[in-house]
């Protein structure tokens, strides 16, 4: 699927080059007691994760990267690792605006959720992120990430949630739980192409899906997204 967006945050210096950024949701990960992983330390990719990450590695072989960055969770790292392996001169960083949901539910096993619950509306501490609150950072990374690679071919790999409200937000929709949980879902391993220059009115966004048909976590309204 293939839109044109406004974005006026990529709106500020004429002339620039094109840069073109690809926003990856990270392969499948180890989750053997199936809990709402979160922003917990040590969930890995699994063995069918890794063989994906590498697939997807290949079909991104040919395209001229010039930086990875990745949210600073173990599964997303190791999903840039299998890209940067075909890139070696790329420079690579880690961003905590790519970081997955922050929210205190982490930990819970998905049976433990009521069907309709959502970390979103049952948010139990202060620093819970909302779905506003997650637009905003990811707004702020695709503004930075080209002022510091102009022109260049950047891969940020972050998590499903994260990459579909963006995906929401450049659609101009409202951020609601019934859009972030709809068709724009972001598939595991799948890539968001977001090509335009700081002088463009519009930025040009193209949906690539996953290289293979694996299956995201829950995202049925019984279970929060993970991922």
């Amino acid at each position: 699927m293939r839109s044109e967006l406004h974005d006026p945050h990529l709106s500020e210096r004429p002339g620039s080059a094109v840069t073109t950024l690809l926003l990856v949701r990270h392969a499948a990960v180890e989750n053997p007691r199936q809990v709402l992983y979160g922003r917990l330390p040590g969930f890995r990719l699994s063995h069918a994760g890794r063989q994906q990450a590498e697939r997807l590695a290949a079909l991104l072989a040919d395209r001229p990267v010039t930086a990875i960055y990745s949210s600073p969770l173990l599964r997303a790292r190791q999903t840039a690792a299998a890209i940067a392996g075909h890139h070696l001169a790329a420079g690579r960083h880690v961003s905590a605006l790519l970081h997955e949901v922050r929210s205190t539910w982490q930990g819970t096993p998905f049976t433990q959720f009521k069907p309709g619950f959502s970390t979103y509306d049952d948010r139990r501490a202060p620093d819970d992120e909302s779905i506003e609150d997650i637009g905003a950072r990811m707004l702020r990374f695709i503004t930075r990430a080209p002022q510091r690679h102009p022109g260049g071919c950047i891969i940020a790999v972050s998590h499903g949630d994260p990459i579909t409200i963006l995906r929401v937000a450049l659609r101009g929709r409202p951020l609601t739980l019934d859009a972030i949980r709809g068709a724009d879902y972001a598939d595991l391993c799948s890539v968001t192409e977001i090509a335009g220059s700081p002088g463009e009115t519009r930025l040009r966004v193209v949906y690539l899906p996953a290289p293979d048909a694996a299956t995201a976590p829950p995202t049925a309204a019984s279970a929060p997204a993970d991922g």
